[in-house]
């Protein structure tokens, strides 16, 4: 089929089957060759997929940009508003300076355009423009001159305010909206739970004539911020439970959330209806969230299955994290010859968190040579503290090794991690 033939539908297709960078880029040679690449439409496709995860490719996205910016016959004022993905990628990546560089570019191309530019949409783009750079003067000046103030346009200026934390500022506006949309209540309940104001937050929400993911996301965070775990967990079920589609994303969510904070057989309940219900797979998180589950349960038998079928049933690499987990699962458990033998066998290099772990462990369950092998492990991982020489001289003390005790005690005097105390003759006379 020749370029020139496809339909809006038919490339609306080719943008959701992307899978890769490569195919976008044969997807952007596509489009160049039926003259559609600068169409807004399908240059915002482009810009968003490019710039976002997994396949960000932001010197791609700013050259895509920018080589459309400079048509000799492209009005300008649409790409200001398809560049804000390109902005916020490039403030949380490691060139966050070239954010600067493109707002100004873009500030100075708006600015030829003053005085007959009267898009709202364009100027809600420029509203947020400038919210991300905490130009709030700019903002107002462009929001003082819209000639139409959508609901979108009150919300990106309350927004911008809420940014720079003048809550007065956004107060005052929200009380003068003619019009209230759900971003609007979003916002309000945002500002409480910023403030601290947990009651003004739930009575805002309770007051909402409907509600979506960020409503209840706001305030299961408002009440984890309080440490009102109980509250949070509560509505976060709730929302859960309600939810028609549930991607494995919000599954792990509320596996991790429920096990970190002690609801364990409900954590293990969600894993059980995931393996039940078939409808989406299990990764990473959800096995970590599931191993912290039996962890503070005391499952240790259990805990070992579910590790032992995340890798040989769901062929998911374990990271650091499942085996700091179930060291220290074995460890609390006192199966501490086994956590050693987990840490010299991982395929990553065990870090000094999890010897140490091991070492307490030897103290407590009175394992003297374990501690002795463990202790060699942490000096060969780096520079040793006083706790460690601490924890090691407990292990030999408990065990009445005395001539041990002294021999480390030198050794903390000769690395520095012990500080003989100074005297004084002032102190010797009272």
């Amino acid at each position: 089929m020749a370029a020139s033939t496809y339909n809006r539908r038919q490339l609306s297709r080719l943008f959701k089957s992307c899978a890769s960078i490569s195919h976008l880029t044969q997807l952007h040679s596509l489009l160049y060759k039926s003259g559609l690449l600068h169409h807004p439409l399908y240059l915002r496709s482009l810009l968003s997929l490019s710039s976002l995860p997994p396949w960000r490719n932001l010197s791609y996205s700013l050259s895509l940009l920018l080589s459309s910016l400079s048509q000799p016959k492209s009005n300008s004022l649409p790409y200001l508003s398809l560049s804000l993905p390109l902005f916020r990628a490039f403030s949380s990546s490691i060139h966050p300076s070239y954010s600067l560089s493109l707002f100004t570019l873009l500030h100075c191309k708006y600015n030829s355009f003053s005085g007959y530019v009267n898009d709202y949409y364009i100027q809600n783009s420029l509203i947020s423009m400038y919210s991300l750079f905490s130009d709030i003067d700019s903002a107002c000046k462009v929001f003082e001159e819209m000639t139409v103030k959508t609901t979108a346009s009150w919300n990106s200026l309350m927004a911008a305010y809420d940014k720079i934390g003048d809550a007065k500022s956004a107060e005052r506006l929200y009380s003068q909206m003619p019009e209230r949309n759900i971003t609007s209540w979003n916002s309000l309940i945002n500002r409480f739970v910023k403030a601290g104001d947990l009651r003004g937050a739930r009575r805002v929400f309770d007051e909402m004539p409907e509600r979506d993911a960020i409503s209840w996301n706001s305030l299961i965070a408002g009440y984890a911020q309080a440490k009102k775990y109980k509250s949070a967990l509560e509505l976060a079920r709730k929302l859960f439970d309600g939810m028609p589609i549930k991607h494995i994303t919000c599954w792990n969510a509320m596996i991790v959330g429920l096990a970190v904070h002690g609801c364990s057989d409900e954590a293990l309940e969600l894993f059980a209806t995931i393996e039940k219900e078939k409808k989406q797979l299990p990764n990473q998180t959800t096995f970590l969230g599931v191993l912290i589950a039996c962890r503070n349960k005391g499952l240790i038998q259990e805990g070992k299955r579910i590790f032992n079928r995340m890798i040989d049933e769901y062929k998911i690499i374990p990271s650091i994290k499942h085996y700091g987990c179930m060291i220290d699962f074995l460890s609390r458990c006192g199966l501490v010859k086994e956590a050693y033998n987990m840490a010299k066998e991982m395929p990553i290099k065990a870090n000094t968190v999890l010897w140490k772990t091991i070492l307490s462990a030897c103290r407590v369950h009175g394992q003297v040579e374990l501690a002795d092998s463990v202790f060699k492990e942490l000096q060969e991982a780096g520079p040793l503290g006083e706790e460690e020489f601490v924890t090691m001289s407990n292990v030999y003390a408990e065990a009445e090794r005395w001539q041990d005790v002294e021999r480390l005690r030198e050794s903390m005097v000769d690395c520095g991690s012990l500080k003989i105390a100074g005297w004084s003759q002032i102190d010797s006379f009272g």
